[in-house]
């Protein structure tokens, strides 16, 4: 009787272990599921890769029901001037549609985060330098703002007013026949994310070598400005959008965002007595220049972290 049932028991095993070779039609169903393992192994990025742009975008947690621009490489131009020399570098932005703001249960002036359309406009590659600035106080017979002693040349510009940098977009447009201007605090903040999602452009939290501010581990923390370029630049070829200098935008401020347009326009409407600055700058917290974070200042106000950058119309 035991041998009958050790037997028994062998033979199971067995018929168990060739069911395939026994059954071809049990093993055609199999065939198919292996195969589609095998694909999702071979098919799944090495940690590392660059997936192809082509492919279809994957929904995350953080892209879902969202219409995230992906980055492209910017075309870069300089319109010539006509007193002379180049005007600066402006990047060529796509425009697209993201998410503004960031929504806070303490009621931030940033929230309600919303999705906004921007249309194509080009934006400077770097904050408006010295050299750039001091050939328009020369031509407009203007004083030479302050470099703080810390140099001009590639420095962003600092100590000028909303007013003074509006004059110098203005004097761009009559020197090359295009529509400059200060960027919208939409567009200002589009350019800014380059396409992400994150608290700054490269992600979430302050990460060494980005940018220079109050405690961003630079050698110019809470000293000076840094040349511009000094850091690498987001994902659209901008410099310098975190940190360094703060940036002047064209809206008058108003705390949050209900009923501000959804069109990329500027904020007109609210409190002109005081303008919105982006951005953070050398010797504010990192905290202060995440992509969402707004400052106001009243338009004469000219401070050493005070610059800006231009934006043009295609």
């Amino acid at each position: 009787l035991v041998l009958f049932v050790v037997l028994s028991l062998s033979m199971g095993v067995f018929l168990y272990l060739v069911r395939d070779q026994l059954d071809p039609q049990l093993a055609g169903r199999r065939q198919p599921e292996d195969a589609a393992a095998v694909t999702a192994q071979t098919s799944t990025p090495a940690a590392g890769a660059i997936v192809s742009q082509s492919l279809p975008a994957v929904s995350t947690p953080e892209t879902a029901g969202l219409s995230v621009t992906e980055p492209e490489p910017p075309r870069v131009q300089n319109d010539r001037l006509r007193s002379g020399g180049l005007g600066p570098a402006m990047a060529a932005l796509a425009g697209g549609v993201f998410q503004m703001g960031s929504n806070s249960l303490s009621g931030e002036d940033f929230s309600p985060a919303r999705e906004v359309r921007i249309d194509p406009f080009l934006i400077g590659v770097h904050e408006v330098t010295f050299r750039d600035y001091d050939r328009f106080a020369r031509a407009t017979g203007r004083p030479l703002p302050n470099d703080f002693g810390w140099g001009r040349d590639t420095r962003p510009v600092v100590g000028v007013s909303w007013d003074e940098a509006t004059a110098y977009a203005d004097w761009l447009s009559r020197e090359t026949g295009r529509r400059y201007r200060l960027p919208s605090e939409a567009e200002w903040e589009f350019a800014t994310r380059a396409g992400g999602t994150g608290s700054d452009w490269w992600g979430f939290g302050m990460e060494p070598g980005r940018a220079v501010c109050l405690d961003c581990g630079s050698q110019w923390d809470n000293r000076s400005t840094a040349p511009v370029g000094s850091f690498p630049p987001n994902p659209f070829g901008l410099y310098d959008q975190a940190g360094n200098a703060m940036e002047w935008v064209a809206d008058c401020y108003t705390a949050g965002y209900r009923g501000a347009p959804d069109d990329g326009r500027p904020r007109l409407d609210g409190d002109c007595a005081t303008r919105v600055a982006r951005g953070g700058a050398f010797n504010r917290p990192s905290v202060s220049m995440r992509s969402h974070v707004r400052a106001r200042f009243t338009p004469q106000s000219q401070f050493n972290l005070l610059g800006f950058r231009v934006a043009r119309e295609p």
